[in-house]
């Protein structure tokens, strides 16, 4: 767009490209399979971990999921995605802010352009569709100076999909840590991340959060509200006729 309408533009950036802030350590942590996500993350709340937190996941979807399952774990939950109202969304928003909320669960919506001071971890429950997306999520910690920290899990399909090396390379960008497997891992061929003519990230089609480990995906399908049935109509029974002004001219 810029080549479009002026005659030499030049770029500027600021920091290294690529990378994320010094002051957020990263790590990933393998899960296995989907249904192992929820064990490593109420292992990690069971270990300790100080609020607020943001969980990330890839869709609304999957954001309900998750909120439904941790209902029940005493966290001081909220929810926030593209399908509430604007209403809604900064309702959420001002009672993570006070401190009413301790952990938000949420979209790539929040990854962009909301500042929150004070966040401690970010935790990509699904793995992140790019490095972009990757450096806008975790850089809702370690704000303004703060230590913050960005955990991220990945599954056997991430790591066939080769999205790990991607990411590692922003981690490794950044200072941190990483194990030299993950920056030489190109991923399976045939199963690599294809590129989308409309830009979009394509993100995996992943399994049902409660679906039992081992089970086969195609095979397994969660339980799904049933369609009230209408009554058969009798036979010989006639319809009564229609008040006047239901009836066309």
């Amino acid at each position: 767009l810029a080549r479009s309408v002026m005659a030499r533009p030049i770029r500027l950036t600021v920091g290294e490209r690529n990378s994320a802030s010094s002051s957020i350590s990263q790590r990933m942590v393998y899960c296995g399979h989907e249904a192992g996500k929820l064990i490593a993350l109420r292992q990690i709340i069971r270990e300790g971990i100080k609020p607020p937190v943001i969980i990330f996941t890839q869709s609304k979807d999957r954001a309900k999921q998750l909120a439904k399952e941790l209902m029940g774990d005493g966290l001081h939950l909220g929810l926030i995605h593209a399908d509430m109202t604007d209403a809604k969304r900064e309702a959420q928003i001002d009672r993570f802010r006070i401190g009413e909320t301790w952990v938000l669960i949420a979209t790539d919506l929040m990854a962009r352009g909301m500042d929150f001071v004070g966040v401690s971890t970010v935790i990509n429950f699904d793995f992140p569709g790019s490095p972009t997306s990757y450096i806008h999520r975790i850089g809702r910690s370690g704000r303004a100076g703060r230590p913050g920290a960005a955990i991220t899990f990945f599954t056997e399909e991430d790591a066939q999909r080769g999205d790990l090396r991607p990411i590692a390379n922003v981690m490794k960008n950044s200072g941190c840590d990483v194990p030299e497997w993950m920056l030489n891992h190109t991923g399976d061929r045939g199963k690599l991340r294809r590129k989308r003519r409309d830009g979009k990230e394509d993100n995996l089609r992943r399994a049902p959060l409660d679906m039992p480990m081992g089970a086969d995906p195609k095979m397994y399908k969660a339980d799904a509200p049933k369609k009230r049935k209408r009554p058969a109509k009798k036979s010989g029974e006639v319809m009564p006729p229609l008040p006047k002004k239901w009836k066309g001219k």
